[in-house]
């Protein structure tokens, strides 16, 4: 058995090497889409070098790894179709929620300025920010996700004595690797004073 070497052209060579590194260096490894056309564009051409080699094994093996590939797409897509991501979840819930009330996010509010959301949330990168979009709605029930929560722990904040469970939102991890999971929680100055 005796493998065939591929041989790209030099300017394939250097535009792949050009997005490995953009996709390594400048991007969110977190998203998995943004290393998706390396892995597309190194099958294309394991896919070639098979169908010229005449190794039946080869091209067996091959064929296995294109259907079930083929079959995860498949119900990866179909689940996608299906379930709301996990932002969305949160938006429609708290559309539907007791009013006066604000809810402070992390990165959330792109999504809920997307959706249009008729009620009232921030977002906070910090403790004093959040202090402020707090106060500035004295009478609201003031909820915060789990990202804020984790940011505030960072900046060395205890939050423990201030949260209160309200309910976990869940999508995909795979399709929504940052945000398939969000957590929500009520701010309850009082039970400080307790």
């Amino acid at each position: 058995m005796t493998w065939k070497r591929i041989t790209l052209p030099p300017l394939y060579r250097l535009f792949l090497l050009t997005y490995f590194l953009w996709a390594l260096f400048a991007q969110n490894i977190e998203k998995p889409r943004h290393i998706l056309p390396i892995v597309v564009i190194v099958s294309f051409f394991l896919f070639v070098s098979v169908l010229q080699s005449s190794s039946r094994f080869r091209l067996t093996v091959m064929l296995i790894l294109l259907l079930s590939q083929t079959i995860i797409g498949i119900q990866g897509v179909k689940r996608q179709a299906t379930q709301l991501p996990a932002t969305y979840q949160l938006a429609y819930d708290f559309e539907q929620k007791e009013k006066p009330f604000i809810l402070l996010t992390w990165e959330e509010t792109r999504v809920l300025e997307y959706l249009r959301v008729s009620f009232p949330h921030e977002r906070v990168f910090s403790f004093d920010v959040f202090q402020r979009e707090k106060a500035a709605f004295p009478h609201a029930k003031v909820y915060v996700t789990d990202h804020v929560v984790k940011g505030f722990q960072a900046q060395g904040i205890d939050v423990r004595p201030y949260i209160h469970f309200v309910r976990t939102y869940e999508s995909s991890l795979l399709s929504d690797p940052v945000y398939g999971r969000i957590t929500v929680y009520e701010w309850r100055e009082e039970e400080k004073r307790e």
